[in-house]
């Protein structure tokens, strides 16, 4: 609720408070990373994303927004040879969203180098 409502700083407590008590399921630290995303705290997001994944998580289409949210965060950092390798990674497992990658002003950075082109022209062979 406090993530809806954005709380940030509430949501951040409640989800550190979960992970602390259930160290080992995994939800609560993709959500962690979800609202230190929005609040602007993307390192944190990242090692939380990161975390998550390190737990071997079932749910084929979070993996794939996780690798994706990674991806995000090294683009807009700057580290671009790691954001090819996680958006590839999330293109792998599924993740199928074309439309927001191609508005995604996180990729901004990445949109001309021909690695990116390749991805989408892989990936969505329908888009020209």
């Amino acid at each position: 609720v406090y993530n809806e409502q954005a709380n940030f700083d509430k949501a951040i407590q409640d989800y550190s408070k979960a992970i602390e008590l259930a160290p080992d399921y995994a939800l609560p630290h993709y959500d962690l990373g979800n609202v230190l995303e929005k609040a602007g705290k993307r390192e944190e997001a990242l090692r939380n994303y990161e975390n998550y994944l390190a737990l071997k998580p079932a749910d084929a289409e979070m993996v794939a927004w996780a690798l994706y949210a990674i991806a995000c965060a090294h683009a807009v950092a700057g580290r671009v040879e790691e954001a090819f390798c996680f958006l590839t990674q999330a293109l792998e497992k599924g993740f199928n969203k074309h439309e927001h990658i191609k508005n995604d002003k996180d990729f901004d950075r990445l949109r001309d180098d021909a690695r990116f082109t390749e991805l989408m022209k892989k990936h969505f062979p329908e888009d020209k």
